[in-house]
Protein backbone atom coordinates (compact mmCIF):
# COMPACT_ATOMS: atom_id res chain seq x y z
CA UNK A 1 0.00 0.00 0.00
CA UNK A 2 2.81 2.62 0.67
CA UNK A 3 4.18 1.88 -2.78
CA UNK A 4 0.53 2.61 -4.56
CA UNK A 5 0.68 6.12 -2.18
CA UNK A 6 4.36 6.78 -3.01
CA UNK A 7 3.54 6.69 -6.83
CA UNK A 8 0.43 8.34 -6.52
CA UNK A 9 2.34 11.12 -4.79
CA UNK A 10 4.91 11.20 -7.15
CA UNK A 11 2.39 11.39 -10.19
CA UNK A 12 0.46 14.43 -7.95
CA UNK A 13 3.71 16.41 -7.33
CA UNK A 14 4.74 16.17 -11.41
CA UNK A 15 3.28 18.89 -12.81
CA UNK A 16 3.59 17.20 -16.43
CA UNK A 17 1.92 14.16 -15.40
CA UNK A 18 -1.60 13.52 -16.68
CA UNK A 19 -2.82 12.79 -13.13
CA UNK A 20 -1.71 16.20 -11.94
CA UNK A 21 -3.37 17.47 -14.63
CA UNK A 22 -6.25 15.51 -13.90
CA UNK A 23 -6.02 16.58 -9.90
CA UNK A 24 -5.51 20.15 -10.48
CA UNK A 25 -6.48 21.38 -13.72
CA UNK A 26 -4.60 21.77 -16.81
CA UNK A 27 -4.01 24.76 -19.26
CA UNK A 28 -5.91 27.09 -21.39
CA UNK A 29 -4.70 28.17 -24.83
CA UNK A 30 -5.78 31.63 -26.30
CA UNK A 31 -5.66 32.22 -30.08
CA UNK A 32 -6.89 35.92 -30.88
CA UNK A 33 -6.35 39.65 -31.82
CA UNK A 34 -5.92 43.01 -29.85
CA UNK A 35 -9.31 41.95 -27.78
CA UNK A 36 -7.21 39.65 -26.07
CA UNK A 37 -3.67 40.37 -26.59
CA UNK A 38 -1.89 41.13 -23.51
CA UNK A 39 1.36 42.95 -24.40
CA UNK A 40 -0.01 46.27 -22.91
CA UNK A 41 0.38 45.28 -19.63
CA UNK A 42 -1.07 43.13 -16.49
CA UNK A 43 -4.11 45.95 -16.09
CA UNK A 44 -5.04 46.25 -19.64
CA UNK A 45 -8.51 45.65 -20.33
CA UNK A 46 -7.42 43.19 -23.30
CA UNK A 47 -6.05 40.53 -21.46
CA UNK A 48 -8.85 40.26 -18.67
CA UNK A 49 -11.77 38.08 -20.81
CA UNK A 50 -8.73 35.31 -20.84
CA UNK A 51 -7.50 35.68 -17.83
CA UNK A 52 -11.20 35.65 -16.44
CA UNK A 53 -12.11 32.85 -18.10
CA UNK A 54 -8.80 30.32 -17.53
CA UNK A 55 -9.33 31.09 -13.67
CA UNK A 56 -12.82 30.29 -13.71
CA UNK A 57 -11.88 27.38 -15.06
CA UNK A 58 -8.79 26.29 -12.78
CA UNK A 59 -6.74 26.74 -15.66
CA UNK A 60 -3.39 27.75 -16.74
CA UNK A 61 -3.86 30.47 -19.49
CA UNK A 62 -1.43 30.81 -22.55
CA UNK A 63 -2.00 33.79 -23.82
CA UNK A 64 -0.89 33.49 -28.03
CA UNK A 65 -3.30 36.24 -28.54
CA UNK A 66 -1.52 39.27 -31.14
CA UNK A 67 -2.81 42.52 -31.67
CA UNK A 68 -3.64 43.30 -35.82
CA UNK A 69 -4.08 39.79 -36.44
CA UNK A 70 -6.77 37.25 -37.70
CA UNK A 71 -7.21 34.42 -39.74
CA UNK A 72 -5.14 35.45 -42.93
CA UNK A 73 -4.12 39.34 -41.44
CA UNK A 74 -0.94 40.23 -39.17
CA UNK A 75 2.38 39.05 -38.62
CA UNK A 76 1.36 36.23 -36.34
CA UNK A 77 -2.44 34.97 -37.43
CA UNK A 78 -4.27 32.56 -36.21
CA UNK A 79 -2.59 29.30 -37.27
CA UNK A 80 0.68 30.75 -36.48
CA UNK A 81 -0.22 31.61 -33.04
CA UNK A 82 -1.82 27.22 -32.52
CA UNK A 83 1.34 26.13 -33.77
CA UNK A 84 3.58 28.42 -31.42
CA UNK A 85 1.41 27.03 -28.53
CA UNK A 86 1.73 23.38 -29.78
CA UNK A 87 5.58 23.72 -29.89
CA UNK A 88 5.85 25.31 -26.15
CA UNK A 89 7.46 22.65 -24.41
CA UNK A 90 6.36 24.39 -20.66
CA UNK A 91 2.92 22.43 -20.83
CA UNK A 92 2.22 19.35 -22.21
CA UNK A 93 -0.19 19.30 -25.16
CA UNK A 94 -2.15 16.69 -23.52
CA UNK A 95 -3.03 18.58 -20.89
CA UNK A 96 -4.96 21.79 -22.68
CA UNK A 97 -8.34 21.40 -21.43
CA UNK A 98 -9.41 24.23 -23.11
CA UNK A 99 -8.88 26.44 -26.43
CA UNK A 100 -10.29 29.63 -27.36
CA UNK A 101 -10.23 31.39 -30.85
CA UNK A 102 -11.13 34.65 -30.35
CA UNK A 103 -11.19 37.68 -33.13
CA UNK A 104 -11.26 38.28 -36.40
CA UNK A 105 -12.41 41.86 -36.85
CA UNK A 106 -8.81 42.49 -38.95
CA UNK A 107 -10.22 40.32 -41.62
CA UNK A 108 -13.25 41.93 -42.33
CA UNK A 109 -10.96 43.38 -45.58
CA UNK A 110 -9.61 40.27 -46.82
CA UNK A 111 -10.40 37.30 -48.31
CA UNK A 112 -11.01 34.75 -45.93
CA UNK A 113 -11.70 31.52 -47.46
CA UNK A 114 -12.70 27.97 -46.30
CA UNK A 115 -9.19 27.00 -46.88
CA UNK A 116 -7.59 29.43 -44.22
CA UNK A 117 -10.84 28.49 -41.71
CA UNK A 118 -10.17 24.59 -42.62
CA UNK A 119 -6.37 24.83 -41.78
CA UNK A 120 -7.29 26.61 -38.37
CA UNK A 121 -9.79 24.00 -37.55
CA UNK A 122 -8.32 21.07 -38.65
CA UNK A 123 -4.60 22.04 -36.84
CA UNK A 124 -6.57 22.80 -33.55
CA UNK A 125 -8.38 19.72 -33.18
CA UNK A 126 -5.43 17.53 -34.38
CA UNK A 127 -3.41 18.98 -32.27
CA UNK A 128 -5.66 19.20 -28.81
CA UNK A 129 -8.26 16.36 -29.63
CA UNK A 130 -9.09 16.39 -25.84
CA UNK A 131 -9.76 20.04 -25.36
CA UNK A 132 -13.28 22.19 -25.98
CA UNK A 133 -12.61 24.15 -28.52
CA UNK A 134 -14.73 27.39 -28.81
CA UNK A 135 -14.45 30.06 -31.38
CA UNK A 136 -15.91 33.29 -30.70
CA UNK A 137 -15.57 35.31 -34.39
CA UNK A 138 -15.26 39.19 -34.44
CA UNK A 139 -16.57 40.46 -31.01
CA UNK A 140 -17.00 44.21 -32.67
CA UNK A 141 -17.94 45.65 -35.44
CA UNK A 142 -16.60 49.29 -35.38
CA UNK A 143 -19.39 51.08 -36.63
CA UNK A 144 -23.00 49.74 -38.29
CA UNK A 145 -21.09 50.40 -41.87
CA UNK A 146 -17.95 48.55 -41.16
CA UNK A 147 -18.50 45.11 -41.95
CA UNK A 148 -16.18 44.78 -44.83
CA UNK A 149 -16.97 41.37 -46.43
CA UNK A 150 -17.60 40.39 -42.70
CA UNK A 151 -20.30 37.95 -44.15
CA UNK A 152 -18.24 35.96 -46.35
CA UNK A 153 -16.16 34.94 -44.19
CA UNK A 154 -18.17 34.51 -41.23
CA UNK A 155 -20.49 32.05 -42.86
CA UNK A 156 -17.41 29.97 -43.52
CA UNK A 157 -16.44 29.66 -40.54
CA UNK A 158 -20.29 27.87 -39.78
CA UNK A 159 -19.83 26.18 -42.76
CA UNK A 160 -16.56 24.92 -41.69
CA UNK A 161 -17.07 24.57 -38.60
CA UNK A 162 -15.82 20.98 -37.02
CA UNK A 163 -18.25 19.04 -34.91
CA UNK A 164 -15.36 19.54 -32.26
CA UNK A 165 -15.49 23.51 -32.63
CA UNK A 166 -18.34 25.58 -30.87
CA UNK A 167 -18.97 28.94 -32.52
CA UNK A 168 -20.32 31.36 -30.30
CA UNK A 169 -23.08 33.02 -32.68
CA UNK A 170 -24.00 36.74 -33.29
CA UNK A 171 -20.97 37.91 -31.53
CA UNK A 172 -20.62 41.10 -33.51
CA UNK A 173 -24.03 42.20 -31.63
CA UNK A 174 -22.13 42.07 -28.54
CA UNK A 175 -21.80 45.64 -29.29
CA UNK A 176 -24.76 46.85 -30.55
CA UNK A 177 -26.10 47.79 -26.95
CA UNK A 178 -24.13 50.66 -27.13
CA UNK A 179 -25.39 52.96 -29.75
CA UNK A 180 -23.14 55.45 -29.39
CA UNK A 181 -19.78 53.07 -30.97
CA UNK A 182 -22.64 53.18 -34.35
CA UNK A 183 -22.57 56.71 -34.38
Amino acid sequence: KTLQDDAVASLLADAGSKTHAAAFGGHCVWIGDSWSDESAGVNSQNGYIPRAVAAHYGLTLHNMAVGGCGLVTGNKPFLAQAQEAAGDETFANGDVRLVVVFGGINDRYHNVDDTAINELFGYLVSTWPTARIVCIPMQHAWNANDFGNHWQWLQSYYRNAYPQVAIVPDAWTWDLGHPEDFA
